[in-house]
């Protein structure tokens, strides 16, 4: 793996389970790639999932986002039956919308019983290199104010 940014779309087991898989590989070097999770990127709530609140009034604003942070790959967990907040509904449509600056380059189905995730990996292809944004998020609930790069 290079010094790659990702955003990963899932649960927050599956959001989990690939942060983990990606510092595994790379061995936790400074340098390594950057992961964003969905749930970090897309909506604010609280500790407990309530004052749930998307952070994009769009689709089209979400890439946007995406693109200026330099973001090179979309992860979707699309196993079946996985808890869907409203969010995912967002980014359906900035996929289906936007096949010109997303592009599938890999499927890994589910294994025997579900018992592997399902991803569907997207290249963003006009993403800023290097970022014109940082990666930042919410943490008043557990810190008390935001993470920056």
């Amino acid at each position: 793996m290079s010094s790659q940014r990702y955003l990963i779309v899932s649960d927050s087991n599956g959001e989990g389970a690939f942060i983990a898989e990606v510092a595994s590989r790379t061995g936790g070097r400074p340098g390594g790639p950057m992961v964003m999770r969905a749930s970090k990127f897309f909506f604010e709530s609280n500790w407990f999932g309530g004052s749930y609140r998307l952070t994009h009034s769009d689709a089209a604003e979400s890439l946007a986002g995406i693109e200026q942070m330099g973001i090179a790959y979309v992860v979707i967990d699309s196993t079946p039956n996985l808890s869907q907040l409203p969010h995912w509904e967002q980014v359906r449509r900035m996929m289906r919308e936007n096949p010109d600056r997303l592009q599938l380059v890999g499927q890994f189905p589910a294994g025997e019983h579900r018992r592997v995730r399902f991803l569907n990996i997207y290249q963003v292809l006009h993403f800023a290199n290097p970022p014109t944004r940082k990666f930042e998020f919410q943490t008043i609930y557990t810190r008390g104010g935001n993470i920056c790069e």
